[in-house]
């Protein structure tokens, strides 16, 4: 797998995709990239977007994540999707709270 290159389509043909993953990596850090990578390599539950017809990332298989998901869509309708693994729901602090 081209990683290089598929973060390329990300940055030219998915702008919501590409600005997501930076406003997560001012969240989280480099592990937002990470993220991206895994599921760019096919690591399952890391990172999966699709917009405008694109596909990057690997799909999830954690339990109901696949029903909820068709229900989301079905409900409000989609854009675009991004989905981050639970390892993006870190809360990073600088130390000062």
């Amino acid at each position: 797998m081209d990683v290089g290159a598929r973060i390329d389509e990300i940055r030219n043909e998915m702008p919501e995709t590409y600005a997501a993953i930076k406003r997560k990596a001012d969240q989280i850090g480099n592990l937002a990239y990470q993220l991206v990578r895994a599921g760019i390599r096919g690591q399952a539950n890391s990172f999966y977007a699709i917009e405008r017809g694109f596909v990057v990332g690997t799909p999830f298989d954690l339990p109901n994540v696949e029903a909820e998901l068709a229900r989301v869509i079905l409900q409000f309708g989609c854009r675009s999707l991004i989905m981050w693994g639970p390892q993006a729901q870190k809360v990073v602090t600088d130390g000062t709270d």
